[in-house]
């Protein structure tokens, strides 16, 4: 079973025979992923068996051994590989446009994952579903994490802020204002990215690392600012692709000085921390190929 690591799970079974018994298991298991995510059972399904994966309340994972995927069940020696990943589609089943009532129950199903101790969040999609708040347009997820603490008034009693590790997993721009006061966000990895819109992390108090996969080459800073060092968390850590630094010199990092990107109006802008991902995209990576 497939999931992120660490994390305990229960494990609802019917007309599975674990490994040396000699009937079907009647209780759910209680499982605890690796470090690698991975955690294991070990028998037989029958066909027809069922497998449910739960993180407290929240049901991740649903599967069923049909016969006409697995005639006669399970086979020995062979493994079978479930994954349950706390997933969402962030095209909302393939839409391009989301209607507030979905956005609401995005919201929801944010609230049931975080109070299940469901934190990390990969949202998949390279498209993602839009909606328009007020002339604004805004992917569907990023909104429904905006309205997950109700940013239109600060609360630091807030018992979502600084809650949700985000992955957006495909995705390679960030919109304008697309997290602006997202107080839920703890950090986001943004595997894909490489242009980022005007005050898209302008008021993200709770937000202590952005990670970035790819080299970034657009950073659009001109209503306000786009990055906001957060006073609440004494600043926010950088993760960068070691690229970066053969990048132009407004997008090259200065790891000296924790800088990384110079606004056009001047100044710099300094984080807690600045490191680096080793890509092989550097002068260092490639003196050692």
């Amino acid at each position: 079973i497939a999931g992120l690591a660490n994390q305990t799970l229960t494990v609802t079974t019917t007309d599975f025979t674990p490994a040396g018994a000699t009937s079907v298991a009647t209780e759910p298991y209680t499982l605890t992923a690796d470090d690698k995510g991975n955690a294991y059972l070990y028998g037989i399904f029958a066909e027809g068996a069922t497998v449910t994966v739960k993180k407290g309340d929240v049901t991740l994972k649903d599967y069923t051994f049909t016969a006409e995927k697995n005639p006669n069940g399970t086979e020995h020696n062979k493994s079978y590989a479930l994954d349950a990943t706390p997933v969402i589609d962030g095209t909302l089943g393939g839409k391009t446009e989301a209607t507030d009532a979905e956005v609401e129950d995005l919201v929801q199903q944010l609230k049931d994952y975080v109070d299940s101790g469901i934190t990390t969040i990969i949202v998949t999609g390279a498209e993602p579903a839009l909606i328009d708040v007020s002339g604004i347009i805004m992917p569907a997820v990023s909104e429904a994490i905006y309205r997950l603490t109700d940013s239109g008034s600060y609360d630091e009693n807030n018992p979502y802020n600084g809650k949700i590790d985000l992955i957006l997993q495909d995705v390679t721009e960030i919109m304008a204002l697309e997290f602006y006061t997202a107080f839920a966000l703890n950090s986001i990895t943004l595997p894909k990215v490489t242009t980022i819109g005007d005050q898209a992390f302008q008021g993200c108090y709770y937000l202590k690392r952005i990670t970035f996969g790819s080299v970034v080459t657009s950073i659009v800073q001109e209503n306000g600012v786009t990055f906001v060092v957060g006073d609440k968390v004494d600043g926010c850590d950088l993760v960068l692709n070691c690229g970066q630094l053969e990048a132009e010199d407004t997008y090259k990092p200065d790891l000296e000085n924790k800088v990384w990107f110079k606004p056009s109006w001047g100044g710099n802008v300094t984080w807690k921390s600045i490191t680096l991902t080793h890509t092989g995209e550097c002068d260092e990576c490639k003196a050692l190929q």
